[in-house]
This record gives C-alpha cells, sequence and structure tokens, in this order.
C-alpha cells in the first residue's frame, strides 16, 4: 500500500506544480 502511495504523491505534486507555473505564467 505505501509502495503505491508514493508514485500517487509524485503525481499529484507534479500536476500541483504544473498548475502553479501556469498561474504565474
Amino acid at each position: 500500500m505505501e509502495e503505491d502511495a508514493f508514485p500517487a504523491a509524485e503525481k499529484i505534486l507534479s500536476d500541483i506544480e504544473h498548475v502553479i507555473k501556469k498561474d504565474v505564467d
């Protein structure tokens, strides 16, 4: 279960990063 949480968290973090970068642009 924990192993699956890492890739999921990474995807969420990257998604948030894209949103932030879009807001800044």
